[in-house]
């Protein structure tokens, strides 16, 4: 089953349903690029929720709120007033406060007639204010901008913003919306409504998810840490039916009030195929950026974007992650440091990663197999050697630090490594020069590795994923460290021997995330050629038919660097 998205704006539920949100979580804001100029009358409209304590909240900034023609829209401290702010000062407070807390609220400033007035749920404040200013600049959604530099402070979710220029559309109480607003006449802006993809805006105009102007790079500009549709006061006791709607995304379970007919098929299956991806290096153009701790999800079996799943303890990139069916793990990588610890999540509940243990040493640069139980880290780069042949074991339902598990067949880096549930594989990588190499572990055995085979070229830097029958390598840095690759190739897991080719990849990539659901493998992110840059797209292939990838969607931020796992790789059951 489905932990219930308490987003349902209206409180209809199902077909009723508003379905997409923004949450704001005092880290980034949204950057409207529109030099909007509002003269005359105009409506903007929004839903939103805030939590218990949410004041000093922005909901939008148009220009700067600093001079006459900016307007401002935010939550005060004294008393939680709602304010309308704008030429340094608030030309309106309402006097009915701000909308209750730990409830969706429709919201709208409207103009006619030179009388700004606001409504709350449809119904109009007593406080109005004569106004002719014309308002223009550019929108920030969840930030004060005033005196030329932004300020994050919104806690809140937003849905459905609207900004219609020309028409006054509420001149008198009303019955809000309870369907999703659409582009009309006058719309200006229209965004805030999709579940998967937090920059999508209705009218064409392009959006950025930034930082605070005095932060603002080109290694923190990042998309993440709002996340569309997120659960609002979900409630296991409540029936479902009455405050919740009925889409569902991931793991949870229902009360013994909750009715309703549980899908068909194989129940080991079910809500299967969760991908997670963690840490990399983020921001633009190479040389510039820096690591990141943010997560993202996605369910492998569905097109579409990436959403937010928390963060990591630490920023990091080139971690190595494995998983069980419900468990996931990053271990080693650089912040920029190299370091030994390991995080771990449960995958069915978004959530920050937690402290698992150690590894034997600091490495990255390597990658990880796994099957039900065990996790197996293969060699990498330590700093000293630079290269190490070390194999490290950990038991991925019990927190520990891990222990020793054999050697690969040579020092090396930059390799790749996935599984079925009985044999792991490391292909390719770095020795200092690509090598074509490929080895395998039997999970359940500690000892060495033992050759395999070759791949089709010397490759280092790719990525993979796997059946529980073929082993997939995607993109890297081949043949001779000079040109990045698009080749995809297999293996077959319980036959040792070489590469075949399987088809190529939309984008020549490295440094990717790579995962499976045992059907299909999903590959994120990565570095690209010349012009170099981390990319965010996400493509797909069907592991068992041979064939070039296809667009999958987008992660939530450009990155490379990137550790993922599922709960189904590698047909785990």
């Amino acid at each position: 089953m489905g932990i219930l998205r308490a987003d349902r704006i209206a409180g209809l539920g199902g077909a009723n349903a508003i379905t997409g949100s923004c949450f704001f979580d005092v880290k980034n804001y949204l950057f409207i690029n529109y030099d909007i100029s509002l003269d005359g009358d105009f409506t903007i409209e929004w839903w939103t929720h805030r939590n218990t304590g949410v004041t000093n909240s922005d909901w939008f900034t148009i220009g700067d709120a600093k001079e006459s023609n900016g307007l401002e829209v935010y939550i005060g401290t004294s008393g939680a007033a709602l304010k309308v702010y704008s030429n340094n000062g608030a030309i309106l407070t309402a006097n009915s406060g701000s909308p209750s807390e730990n409830a969706w609220h429709h919201m709208a400033v409207v103009r006619s007639s030179n009388t700004i007035k606001i409504y709350v749920d449809g119904t109009v404040d007593s406080t109005t204010v004569s106004n002719s200013s014309t308002f223009t600049g550019f929108i920030r959604l969840g930030a004060e901008f005033y005196n030329g530099s932004a300020t994050i402070r919104s806690k809140m979710h937003m849905s459905n913003f609207r900004i219609v220029k020309g028409t006054a559309l509420y001149t008198s109480n009303f019955t809000p919306p309870n369907t999703r607003l659409e582009s009309i006449t006058g719309t200006e802006v229209l965004c805030c409504q999709s579940s998967g993809n937090i920059l999508q805006e209705a009218t064409g105009k392009t959006i950025v998810a930034e930082r605070a102007a005095s932060a603002l790079t080109s290694s923190n500009v990042e998309a993440s840490r709002f996340t569309p549709n997120s659960p609002v006061g979900f409630s296991t006791t409540t029936d479902v039916g009455s405050q919740y709607g009925s889409t569902f995304d991931g793991f949870g379970s229902f009360a013994t009030s909750t009715y309703m007919v549980p899908p068909g098929g194989n129940t080991r299956e079910r809500n299967r195929g969760r991908a997670v991806f963690g840490g990399g290096y983020a921001g633009g153009p190479s040389p510039a950026g820096a690591q990141t701790e943010e997560m993202s999800f996605l369910q492998i079996q569905s097109q579409g974007n990436s959403q937010d799943f928390g963060d990591l303890t630490a920023a990091r990139w080139i971690p190595a992650s494995c998983s069980s069916s419900t468990r996931g793990t990053w271990s080693g990588g650089a912040t920029p440091s190299r370091v030994n610890t390991i995080d771990f999540v449960t995958i069915a509940n978004t959530s920050n990663a937690t402290d698992f243990g150690d590894l034997t040493g600091t490495r990255t640069y390597f990658d990880a197999c796994s099957n039900q139980t065990r996790g197996i880290t293969g060699a990498g780069d330590d700093g000293s050697n630079p290269k190490v042949n070390t194999m490290d074991l950990i038991i991925i339902a019990t927190a520990g630090n891990a222990t020793d598990f054999g050697d690969a067949t040579a020092a090396k880096s930059n390799v790749v490594s996935t599984s079925s549930p009985t044999r792991g594989l490391l292909m390719g990588g770095y020795t200092p020069s690509n090598i074509n190499n490929v080895d395998f572990i039997t999970i359940a055995t500690t000892g060495n590795a033992q050759d395999f085979g070759d791949m089709t070229a010397p490759t280092q830097y790719g990525s993979g994923s796997s059946s529980n029958t073929r082993a997939i390598y995607a993109g890297g840095y081949s043949p001779d460290g000079s040109t990045y690759s698009n080749k995809i190739e297999f293996f077959t897991i319980a036959s040792a021997g070489n590469g075949t080719d399987f088809g190529d990849l939309i984008t020549a990539r490295l440094a990717s995330g790579s995962t499976s659901n045992g059907t299909r493998g999903v590959i994120a992110g990565g570095f690209t050629p010349s012009p170099t840059f981390n990319i965010n797209s996400i493509e797909f292939y069907t592991i068992a038919t041979l064939g070039n990838a296809q667009d999958f969607g987008d992660i939530t931020n450009s990155k490379r660097g990137i550790g993922a796992c599922s709960d189904s790789h590698g047909g785990l059951s």
